[in-house]
């Protein structure tokens, strides 16, 4: 463990600048135990969130457990209960509310995960499998805003092999190809390393020069008037980008692949003057602009 914070202690010292309180996301794996306590040997403030899903026999030796473990070394403890059906995308967001609650309620400043790079190959993968388009194959954030601060991936450079073995519960269930990551991580990957042994390397290598290729996108997009349609017209092989750029203010609307095609060709005509997007997104186009227009939503507004 020390050689390990010794290698991982600078990096997390710059992520955590200006956190002086830190929730921290643990599910007793042996990422999220690791991170735990890395940053215990640091001397960070920190506390714990745990999400019991009771999905399995197991979760109520890992709630006992974690539970502690905080006892043990003093730390403050939150815990919930997923409820209702259960699915990945469910139990996900159920998660990321119940951080944000905490964080917003008790004033914590960073969420922090034990996500790693072998995670972050797996989302590359996934995103890959599911049709992403060019902007949306980036990896998983170092570091972003979210609730009331930021959420922090402290082990991100880090690969699963590369984590001290430490006191943690093995969840059995991820050696079930049930879900779709599972097959990703058991199945997909180690079958294509057997071709490319640095294959999964290789997938967190394409998100940094996607990521790379964005930025150089946006940049140029950040210097244009983003709603003017006839610097649109004239941005030629740039026009889907610009859309989705423009798009990214409305992250509840989803369009696919032939939608999108279908607003840059609305966009380039004239006559027409509003598309439909969703139920509740309308695209609406004058003779000098164009805006999102939202129906239906604690009455109409509009993303001028």
């Amino acid at each position: 463990m020390k050689e390990f914070i010794k290698n991982i202690y600078k990096n997390t010292k710059r992520l955590l600048t200006g956190h002086d309180r830190v929730l921290v996301a643990v599910s007793t794996g042996l990422d999220s135990m690791v991170l735990l306590n890395l940053l215990l040997e640091m001397k960070v403030q920190v506390a714990i969130a745990h999400v019991n899903h009771g999905q399995r026999e197991q979760s109520k030796d890992e709630e006992l457990f974690i539970k502690n473990f905080a006892h043990e070394n003093n730390i403050p403890i939150f815990i919930d209960y997923f409820t209702g059906e259960f699915s990945e995308n469910d139990a996900r967001q159920f998660r990321y509310d119940f951080f944000e609650r905490i964080m917003r309620e008790h004033n914590y400043t960073a969420l922090l995960t034990g996500h790693h790079k072998d995670d972050q190959a797996e989302t590359v993968f996934m995103k890959i499998l599911r049709g992403a388009r060019l902007f949306e194959i980036k990896g998983i954030k170092e570091k972003q805003s979210f609730a009331n601060g930021e959420l922090i991936r402290p082990l991100l450079k880090v690969t699963k092999r590369e984590l001290p073995m430490v006191e943690h519960f093995q969840d059995e269930s991820n050696f079930q190809n049930d879900y779709l990551r599972n097959r990703v991580r058991n199945l997909y990957i180690p079958n294509l390393e057997s071709e490319n042994p640095k294959f999964a390397k290789a997938l967190v290598d394409l998100a940094d020069e996607v990521t790379l290729a964005n930025k150089v996108i946006y940049d140029i997009l950040d210097t244009v008037d983003i709603t003017n349609i006839h610097d649109f017209r004239g941005s030629g092989s740039l026009q889907r980008f610009w859309l989705q750029y423009y798009l990214e203010d409305f992250p509840e609307l989803k369009l696919n692949k032939k939608k999108l095609i279908d607003v840059v060709n609305f966009l380039n005509k004239t006559g027409q003057t509003s598309e439909k997007l969703d139920k509740h997104h309308v695209l609406v186009k004058s003779k000098d602009n164009f805006y999102v227009k939202l129906e239906g939503i604690h009455g109409d507004n509009t993303g001028e």
